[in-house]
């Protein structure tokens, strides 16, 4: 198995990850209580979101985004 693309993180351990059903999208929830969005074809960060205090324990994309 090789590693196709490597997603660089201030925070260690990611709780979650989902996938967009039709965009080269996905999400990363973060033990520092953030979430991260990402292009993975283009290996860029999309946006970052981090109103949570807590870690993120889990993410979901909607279908309809």
């Amino acid at each position: 198995m090789n590693l196709l693309t490597k997603f660089e993180s201030k925070s260690n351990r990611m709780k979650g990850l989902a996938f967009h059903p039709r965009l080269p999208l996905l999400a990363a929830s973060l033990h520092n209580g953030s979430v991260q969005l990402w292009n993975y074809q283009m290996g860029t960060l999309v946006d970052r979101f981090d109103e949570h205090d807590g870690p993120v324990r889990g993410v979901a994309i909607h279908p309809e985004y």
